[in-house]
């Protein structure tokens, strides 16, 4: 402990010299003069830095029981790039790489970048740091991370060439990336090719927020990709299309090990419902559409229930199913959208706050009926669509399935709903289908 507190009075002493990280980190566009001051260095204090890593290294396997614990000052090079990887951004460790005279190299080599735009007084400044990061990384194909987050898509030209420096260096050896989170940036053409297996054949972690895209289908294809998120998609221009209007996004989806996928937008955006899907190992998925305003509700199309069932056919192997602010559409027994859809390996669904047509909620019977292996239901905040009931269709009789294995359904409501009290009055009218469904009800403020 006493090692911890000198080292940190050491910090405290190095404060005065935080200005020369505005230099180092391009602010006042002076990112040119730090770049040639560190160069300069290199021969200098880059063995000393080194060897200090070593020593500390050495130190760090194993000391006697009267030696003092070891310090920050006597890690090792590779453990101290491992801490500073999980910081929370880059910037934070380029600060903390001056507070030692042997670590001031070291962010050159960190195996991730993380750039956010909360951090930075301007897009100036931030554009001269991550210039200036990106020309002194000492090897960007080893990077296991890449996150952008920008606030805007105000620096989408240089944001481009970001990604592109990042994941598209055709004269180099594969990248080692896993993670790539990108915001509010502007993608090109090319950019589902540059995270393909050829490129980045490590990559398992993808997570694409507000971002705009040059063509209208992207087909994402990764034998490694496990976590996929594209939240937020936008109608894009096709120079291709002779259409003066936008194109609408649709995105193909062909990873076999992907286990967990949350897609976000408007339905017709979401994923294209005419090409086929490959993603065997899906067992996670979420679908969130935006709120609808009740003229948008009694303006729903039949053909929106259709693109939300095949929709819905892309996630038939989950075994965990979140769906927000979707329509539950009533569908005769015999559509042959109804008829395909199974969820045979479902086990927990949670609906939320989706708009359930009928006052008799018959709209939620089809996902009771297609899940036979359904465990829990989760029903936060449900809406009912008003006007008419489908008790005609049925008659007296709502009861034609068995869902024996749901134990919990769940609904969670506000004080003001009006839903929880027809949700309990429809779950106990098929209550011989739910012979083992116990109903809990959460108030949440």
């Amino acid at each position: 402990m006493d090692g911890a507190r000198r080292s940190t009075d050491a910090s405290d002493e190095q404060e005065p010299k935080r200005p020369c990280l505005a230099v180092a980190g391009g602010r006042n566009g002076g990112a040119g003069g730090a770049g040639g001051s560190d160069a300069g260095d290199d021969d200098s204090h880059g063995d000393a830095g080194g060897g200090g890593g070593d020593a500390g290294g050495g130190g760090g396997v194993g000391h006697a029981a009267d030696d003092p614990p070891p310090t920050l000052s006597t890690l090792g090079d590779d453990v101290l790039r491992a801490i500073l990887s999980r910081l929370e951004s880059s910037r934070q460790t380029v600060r903390m790489c001056v507070l030692s005279r042997s670590w001031r190299h070291l962010w050159r080599s960190v195996p991730s970048i993380h750039i956010d735009r909360r951090e930075f007084g301007s897009d100036h400044e931030l554009q001269s740091f991550t210039d200036f990061l990106l020309d002194h990384h000492n090897n960007l194909v080893l990077l296991d991370a890449f996150r952008l987050l920008l606030s805007s898509q105000d620096l989408r030209l240089p944001a481009s060439d970001w990604v592109r420096r990042v994941i598209n260096q055709d004269d180099t050896p594969p990248h080692q990336l896993k993670r790539l989170h990108l915001c509010n940036v502007h993608l090109d053409m090319d950019f589902a090719s540059h995270i393909s297996d050829d490129r980045c054949p490590a990559l398992e972690d993808v997570r694409l927020e507000n971002c705009s895209y040059l063509t209208a289908r992207y087909e994402i294809t990764s034998f490694s990709l496990k976590k996929l998120v594209v939240d937020g998609l936008y109608m894009v221009q096709d120079d291709e299309s002779d259409d003066d209007e936008d194109e609408i996004f649709k995105l193909i989806i062909r990873a076999p090990a992907l286990v967990s996928l949350r897609l976000a937008g408007e339905l017709d955006h979401i994923v294209d419902i005419n090409e086929p899907h490959t993603v065997p190992s899906l067992v996670d998925a979420s679908v969130h559409l935006p709120v609808m305003t009740d003229e948008e509700l009694n303006n729903v199309e039949e053909n929106d229930a259709t693109a939300h069932q095949s929709v819905l056919g892309v996630l038939l192997n989950v075994t965990t199913l979140t769906l927000s602010h979707c329509r539950l559409l009533f569908q005769p027994e015999d559509s042959v959208e109804l008829q395909l859809l199974v969820f045979q390996n479902l086990r927990t669904l949670f609906l939320d706050e989706c708009y359930i047509v009928g006052e008799d909620f018959v709209g939620l019977k089809p996902y009771l009926q297609k899940s036979p292996n359904l465990e829990k239901l989760i029903l936060r905040c449900s809406k009912v669509q008003p006007g008419y009931s489908l008790n005609w269709y049925f008659g007296d009789d709502l009861v034609d399935f068995m869902c024996e294995n749901l134990m919990l359904t769940q609904i969670i409501y506000q004080h003001d709903d009006d839903a929880a009290p027809l949700l309990v009055a429809f779950l106990l009218s098929i209550s011989r289908s739910l012979p083992n469904n116990k109903i809990e009800l959460i108030r949440v403020e």
